[in-house]
């Protein structure tokens, strides 16, 4: 077991965190997870909304963020996965991958004001996603 320190919080953050628990899974033989959603694979022009406030601890207002632990699975190529607030994708990633990896990464990501986070991956692959925190507005 290896273990590496990214940072921490101060006891009067807005970071809480919960229990951690599956917002969504996108593979068919998998159980659906707090959020329902279309059971494929994502990427180029299909990109994943899913609304991650009022899930599994995260309240319904007040969330500027969310902690999670974001998963591509079992890719048809080489590509890369941003997860952002919906609206305008920036241009970087939160994760890489390679044909036939899978490959998790932890993520942090403001959430739009509709409480829902876009994920875009530039080729196809199963996502899935386990919240562990939010951060208050």
């Amino acid at each position: 077991l290896l273990a590496d320190v990214n940072g921490w919080f101060a006891t009067t953050s807005r970071f809480h965190a919960v229990d951690p628990s599956r917002i969504f899974d996108t593979r068919p033989a998998e159980a659906q997870g707090a959020v329902a959603v279309v059971k494929q694979k994502y990427g180029g022009a299909t990109e994943l909304r899913v609304k991650v406030t009022a899930v599994s601890g995260v309240p319904a207002t007040g969330v500027a963020g969310v902690s999670l632990n974001v998963t591509a699975t079992e890719p048809d190529g080489s590509g890369f996965v941003t997860v952002y607030p919906c609206g305008t994708r920036p241009g970087a990633s939160n994760l890489n991958f390679v044909t036939g990896q899978t490959v998790p990464n932890a993520v942090i990501a403001p959430v739009s004001a509709a409480g829902e986070i876009c994920l875009y991956a530039n080729a196809n692959t199963h996502l899935l996603a386990d919240v562990n925190g939010w951060i208050g507005t």
